[in-house]
């Protein structure tokens, strides 16, 4: 496990604010430690049941020469996440963690594992001081989490180096598969699922609606004509309209504090911060080479109805935020994500993931993918 001392090092240099996004942290002498190329570098030492749950199955020699180091540095950092990342998921790609990064400011911790010289896994975390926990690199709002190893059979050492307290959302429930002790199982728990919708039978709008039960394709057309009864504007790529977006989901948000909602999860409060809004024009005003950013606004009478943001990474198209006028022009909700829909199906995509959070409506449309979370 981690060195106490250490760990006290890193913590208390977060909450104090003194550590440099540009900047290593190297103390001479701190623990069990080795000096190596300005950065300490720390012996595994491996909980007892987890050290016997290993030595059933293999040598003692195959849990010998792990070491691990934790780094700080945000180039070094990037060079890790390039390094060890699939880049399957929209989440796994360094430039859409980097907006969350910009605008929160929050310092990597990344805990590096070894055996030898040679790199087999990779934790990246962050340490979120108002909460006085360690979440995911670039925090809650992120889903389709992996264990970054290289070789799967030292995933539970890896976990074990984390610093606590520590939760870890948004995991992919194949990760279990790693795991070898019941302790580590206990760990994990069912979080709200995510929903997506699987276009490989589906290729047009037509194809999505005869899916659909004959009451909820009734309700979805209706929508739809609701709306197209108004002669609506499809503008594309305006990416402007972010701010619309932005008050319009603000909006929203007040308007269910004032009915007094109780259901409201943790991405509608955060339009009340401004770092989360931060996040979205970062995104915008820095478009990356790895994923194609799109928006989609719809205009009635001068108008602004609703608003989609939405990425695309390989063959997926991501849902990301969205700001709906729902008061004004009654449907939007649905119109928009019947065009995301289109837009797709066009577009010969594989899926499209309207991510976590069923906001009361989701589960009606798409198929919810379970997630879990883990907390120690």
């Amino acid at each position: 496990m981690k060195p106490p001392n250490i760990e006290k090092y890193y913590k208390k240099q977060m909450e104090n604010n003194q550590l440099n996004l540009c900047e290593p942290i190297a103390p001479n002498k701190v623990g069990r430690i080795k000096i190596k190329q300005s950065r300490p570098v720390f012996e595994v030492e491996i909980p007892a049941d987890l050290k016997q749950a290993y030595l059933k199955k293999k040598p003692a020699s195959f849990l010998k020469n792990l070491k691990y180091e934790i780094i700080t540095e945000i180039n070094e950092s990037q060079k890790l996440w390039e390094e060890f990342s699939p880049k399957e998921s929209l989440f796994d790609l360094w430039d859409f963690r980097l907006a969350f990064l910009k605008s929160y400011n929050r310092q990597p911790y990344f805990i590096l594992l070894k055996k030898g010289d040679k790199k087999i896994g990779l934790m990246p975390l962050w340490y979120e001081e108002e909460k006085k926990k360690y979440f995911w690199f670039g925090g809650w709002w992120h889903e389709d989490n992996k264990f970054f190893i290289k070789e799967p059979i030292f995933t539970p050492v890896l976990l074990s180096l984390c610093p606590k307290p520590v939760y870890l959302n948004g995991i992919a429930p194949s990760m279990l598969d790693y795991l070898i002790i019941n302790e580590e199982f206990k760990k994990f728990q069912p979080e709200d699922p995510k929903y997506v919708l699987d276009l490989s039978q589906i290729k047009s709008f037509n194809d999505y609606l005869k899916g659909l039960k004959k009451s909820r394709r009734h309700n979805l057309k209706k929508d739809c004509k609701r709306i197209d009864k108004q002669n609506p504007e499809v503008i594309t790529n305006n990416f402007n309209d972010l701010e619309h977006l932005i008050a319009l989901s603000r909006q929203r948000f007040q308007a269910k504090q004032t009915n007094g909602y109780k259901d409201v999860c943790e991405e509608e409060r955060g339009w009340e911060d401004p770092r989360y809004i931060e996040t979205f024009r970062n995104l915008v005003a820095n478009q990356s080479k790895e994923f194609d950013l799109r928006m989609l606004t719809v205009k009635i009478n001068n108008q602004i109805a609703g608003v989609d943001l939405v990425a695309i990474h390989k063959d997926c198209y991501y849902a990301l935020v969205c700001g709906y006028d729902v008061h004004n022009f009654p449907g939007i909700g649905n119109y928009l994500n019947s065009l995301d829909i289109k837009e797709a199906t066009s577009m010969g995509l594989k899926k499209i993931d309207f991510l976590q959070n069923n906001y009361q409506w989701k589960d009606k449309w798409f198929q919810s993918t379970p997630l879990l979370g883990y907390e120690a």
